[in-house]
């Protein structure tokens, strides 16, 4: 358990009884500092569980599926640091309970922020397939993500937000807002390996260039213009969905940004926005790249980068997750 001090007593009087009517064991750990959760999980023996459950938000999962990721790797003798090499898929099943600051995974996988709701998706046992991507800088593994990441106006929301926790979830807003106002382009050298058919699982891909100069470099594990939510037919693609944001005005981004938030699909119809679907990305930056500061957004984290250059790849079915059915999620998208 981590996230919000609330995340305790919500547990033990809300959650624990909906598992304990149904006769299931649960182990608690209370985290006790950042990084807690990764080191812990890396000494389990996950065939002990029929699920890990993070009562937390998108920071406490990501140490989950790092430790988890990092772990199979280092099992099955896989070097961390050669990009493109799909992590084992752990053999449990992962679950999350909304009591962070960020609770995206827990908002498309339960389609709420209730944790009564999302314990009772949990007891049904009903798991769906997520994405993951590796995260290289130069020849070094940084890190797994699964939800999302940025460069641009996004890592510099994120690089704000962080000055102000005190503000909890509003901190996102205000950094986001506030970066808009900014106006800000940003030089980058981007690539990505596209895929050329729908089949975005094992279908043909090629290498394209992108224009060098943007406003924000979006990333998103799901095609924001299919809707949003833990699909199975998403959940199973090796593939990222991009969106490059070009110079525009600022209220051109103001309302992208209320897009974003309503799921609003017309808003990559726009010509200062550059959607597609790849299974790598690449970015790099110059010694004079307009606005790099050396890192970018991963999963609404900073991650700062050795080189001056990132590179990342999506994997489908990197793990499973408890959540709504998949016939659920389409009648709503």
């Amino acid at each position: 358990m981590s996230g919000w001090k609330k995340a305790k007593s919500m547990v033990k009087k809300d959650v624990l009884p909906v598992f304990e009517l149904l006769n299931i064991k649960v182990t608690i750990l209370e985290t006790e500092r950042k990084g807690h959760l990764k080191e812990h999980v890396q000494t389990l023996n996950v065939d002990d569980f029929d699920g890990i459950i993070v009562a937390g938000g998108d920071g406490s999962f990501a140490e989950l599926i790092n430790g988890l990721l990092e772990k199979g790797m280092k099992d099955a003798n896989l070097d961390l640091n050669t990009p493109g090499i799909r992590p084992p898929s752990p053999n449990v099943t992962l679950g999350i309970l909304p009591c962070g600051t960020g609770n995206g995974l827990a908002n498309s996988s339960h389609g709420c922020l209730d944790p009564v709701t999302a314990a009772l998706h949990i007891v049904k046992g009903i798991s769906i397939p997520s994405k993951a991507f590796t995260v290289h800088s130069g020849s070094k593994f940084m890190r797994y993500g699964f939800l999302c990441g940025g460069y641009g106006v996004f890592s510099l929301a994120i690089k704000r937000s962080e000055t102000n926790r005190w503000m909890g979830p509003l901190r996102y807003v205000y950094g986001m807002f506030s970066s808009m106002a900014q106006n800000k382009d940003f030089m980058v050298t981007t690539s990505a390996e596209v895929y050329t058919t729908d089949n975005r699982i094992d279908g043909p891909t090629e290498w394209k260039e992108f224009p060098k100069t943007v406003r924000n470099v979006e990333i998103f594990i799901y095609d924001m213009r299919e809707g949003w939510g833990n699909t199975t037919k998403q959940g199973l693609q090796n593939a990222l969905f991009v969106c490059l944001v070009l110079p525009c005005k600022v209220w051109e981004q103001f309302k992208g940004v209320y897009k974003l938030i309503t799921r609003n699909p017309t808003r990559f119809d726009k010509d200062c926005y550059l959607p597609f679907n790849c299974r790598s990305l690449k970015m790099e930056w110059d010694d004079d790249a307009i606005g790099y500061d050396g890192y970018i957004n991963v999963d609404g984290e900073i991650t700062n980068l050795p080189e001056r250059n990132c590179c990342l790849t999506a994997f489908g079915d990197a793990f499973r997750v408890f959540g709504r059915s998949e016939k659920v999620q389409d009648e709503k998208h």
